[in-house]
């Protein structure tokens, strides 16, 4: 973690701003410490140089470890007081009912994303249509510049699109909730890591300061939150770290007209199945979700799979590669139908802006 980092990051519980205690080499990467609260006294642990800004629900007494391992360095108050538990005491607020879903999703992608820990690169991605296709919209909609800091919630496991943006010298902060995915973005993001920052963090408690990021972008996470409190806080979260007249880019799937003959709106998990919870939004609730906070909303359709399929079989007879799919992808998701067959839908906005009073 850079230091740089700390002029953004705030406690997810109260947002006030946090006070560093580092261990290791004086450098600009803080690869092991603590970060702590002085208005609620809690403290979250920086570990393998990324910060784990949890709420208290989601943290475990393992990291009572580090509290062992460095007590002579730090502050009574972090020792002996600190929340939501120190050396005195390893008490952790059980989750609430709405919740316990979403520790199942991060036990189901912390097994899947084990599986990418090996020597993997970035560009074979590049010739997956359906990466490809998220690459070209993001970069379209988003038109990043070089001083741009991109906020991306959920960002998963280095997509191609974060690659693209990080290729172009753009800043992004990725906060996710599996910390083994951070991890896989950790290694195959290692070229660009002067420009990539990594914290762990929830999407209803997001442990940035307000109004900090010109630009915030949400790829396929709002779909698996477990509840609609948890969506609508979300959405409230995101509103609050993008600046007035900032860009929102949000994706989701899409609940269009094929999908409801096979799969139900909402679907709850299934551990046995390896099946995470999966709420499916139609662009006109999209749209009614995302107006209240943002304005100049605008959604269109992206994985218009059956109908580049028919395409690509009957006019092309099957010659035509990845690349050239994903841009006739893109060609048809400009047509307003698009969103009744489209795989997925992605809304672009702008934050509403203060309007002062004479």
């Amino acid at each position: 973690m850079k230091r740089s980092l700390l002029e953004m990051l705030v406690c997810p519980i109260d947002l006030a701003r946090l006070e560093s205690f580092e261990f290791g080499k004086d450098s600009e990467e803080i690869e092991e410490g603590i970060l702590h609260c002085s208005q609620c006294r809690r403290w979250y642990p920086i570990l393998e140089g990324i910060p784990r800004l949890l709420p208290d629900q989601y943290r475990g007494e393992s990291e009572v470890e580090l509290l062992r391992r460095q007590q002579n360095r730090l502050p009574e108050e972090i020792v002996r007081n600190g929340k939501p538990f120190n050396l005195l005491t390893t008490h952790v607020s059980p989750a609430a009912p709405d919740d316990k879903p979403q520790i199942f999703e991060m036990e189901l992608r912390n097994r899947s994303a084990m599986k990418s820990l090996r020597p993997a690169s970035p560009h074979k991605a590049a010739g997956d249509c359906i990466s490809l296709i998220k690459a070209e919209t993001v970069l379209r909609l988003l038109q990043p510049q070089g001083d741009d800091r991109i906020l991306d919630v959920g960002i998963g496991q280095f997509p191609l699109y974060v690659q693209k943006l990080l290729s172009r010298g753009t800043s992004i902060v990725g906060v996710d909730f599996s910390i083994v995915s951070l991890k896989v973005c950790q290694q195959l993001g290692y070229p660009w890591r002067e420009n990539l920052h990594l914290v762990q963090g929830h999407a209803s408690h997001l442990p940035v300061a307000s109004d900090t990021c010109n630009k915030v972008i949400s790829s396929q996470l709002i779909q698996h939150l477990p509840s609609a409190y948890n969506r609508a806080t979300a959405f409230q979260e995101m509103e609050r770290v993008t600046r007035p007249g900032g860009v929102f880019l949000l994706e989701t799937l899409n609940e269009h007209s094929f999908t409801r003959l096979f799969r139900r709106k909402e679907n709850p998990s299934d551990y046995g199945k390896k099946r995470p919870y999966l709420y499916l939004y139609n662009k006109s609730e999209l749209l009614d979700e995302i107006s209240g906070s943002f304005e100049d909303v605008r959604v269109c359709g992206i994985y218009n799979f059956y109908p580049v399929y028919i395409m690509w079989r009957r006019l092309f007879k099957g010659n035509l590669s990845n690349r050239y799919l994903a841009r006739l992808d893109l060609f048809i998701s400009r047509f307003p139908l698009a969103s009744h067959w489209a795989g997925a839908l992605v809304a672009k906005c702008k934050r509403k802006r203060i309007s002062l009073c004479k």
